[in-house]
């Protein structure tokens, strides 16, 4: 596997533009001779991936922040967080889905406090996070709200 990550600050006048780039990847195997017993059967591992280890993971953050009042500055952010590839099990038979997440957020901030309004998985992506027992979990459907943060 491997790691990557990659950040950027840029001033234009009094506005700074923030830009951060992950990128992963992991690749694991069983050992030769790796092998479990399922439901009395003995089930040969070897060479198979190791579950829930993905071919790339990318996360990519982009905030804008801009003075637009005495004290008072206005910010824009955009998230993107994608998986691909992988399986889910140790012998291999269920992939893991793909995805694409993308986040928003617009507000302004002072210094003790910060209002924005937000939305989270903002294209309803729907994928599945995990099976256990034969039940599928899924992620969680787009999210909208407004926040406030007071510092005291």
């Amino acid at each position: 596997g491997g790691e990557f990550e990659f950040t950027t600050v840029t001033r234009f006048g009094e506005a700074t533009w923030r830009n951060a780039l992950g990128l992963s990847a992991a690749y694991g195997e069983f050992g030769d001779d790796t092998s479990i017993l399922f439901q009395g059967t003995v089930v040969d591992l070897s060479v198979n991936r190791v579950p829930r280890s993905r071919d790339y993971i990318v996360n990519f953050n982009s905030a804008y922040r801009h003075p637009v009042g005495e004290g008072l500055d206005g910010l824009i952010s955009v998230s993107l967080q994608a998986e691909g590839g992988g399986y889910d099990n140790a012998t291999n038979s269920r992939s893991s889905e793909h995805y694409e997440i993308y986040d928003l957020t617009l507000g302004v901030v002072a210094d003790k406090w910060r209002l924005t309004a937000y939305g989270k998985n903002v294209t309803d992506e729907e994928y599945r996070s995990v099976v256990v027992n034969n039940n599928s979990f899924h992620n969680n459907p787009a999210l909208y709200g407004v926040s406030l943060t007071v510092d005291w």
